[in-house]
């Protein structure tokens, strides 16, 4: 005969009343309960490996760098009134990221931090300054580019003015 959870407790109740030692019904499992059990630390192992591809190998493949620099200067004489272009390439290991950089000119001119962002799979960034001169002389000039981050680089570039 099978007794219920409540006919099974007033029983045991009625034995430690008496002084009798209690009785403690079989635990029923359920079915399924064994194939569960692998459940929790087969998901706890999962999200530890998740964690550790996250925090220790993804941001070491995202971190953008730059590998070189190189500077060229068109024309390499600008004449009366006229403007040079110089631009810098900075070639990248590919990943995202931000250049911060900035231009120092032969004359004391500082550009300030300048910012250039580069998309995953970009290679090259193309770096631009615009220097214009005016008035009669002639001047040798220099361009450098200071790669401030992520990964310091400094490259230049001369050319000459003449107007005469």
């Amino acid at each position: 005969m099978l007794l219920t959870d409540e006919e099974e407790a007033g029983g045991a109740v009625t034995a430690v009343w008496r002084g009798d030692p209690p009785v403690v019904p079989p635990r029923r499992r359920r079915k399924g309960a064994r194939k569960r059990r692998w459940v929790l630390p087969v998901l706890l192992a999962a999200a530890v490996i998740a964690v550790f591809l996250v925090l220790g190998v993804l941001p070491e493949q995202a971190a953008a760098k730059v590998t070189e620099v190189t500077v060229r200067a068109e024309p390499t004489e600008v004449g009366c009134n006229g403007t040079a272009e110089v631009v810098a390439t900075a070639r990248t290991n590919g990943a995202p990221g931000m250049i911060r950089y900035r231009w120092l000119r032969s004359d004391g001119t500082v550009s300030g931090e300048l910012t250039q962002s580069v998309s995953a799979h970009q290679t090259e960034a193309r770096l631009v300054l615009r220097w214009t001169f005016n008035g009669r002389g002639t001047q040798r000039a220099r361009a450098v580019v200071d790669i401030l981050s992520p990964t310091p680089h400094t490259a230049s570039a001369a050319f000459t003015y003449r107007c005469r």
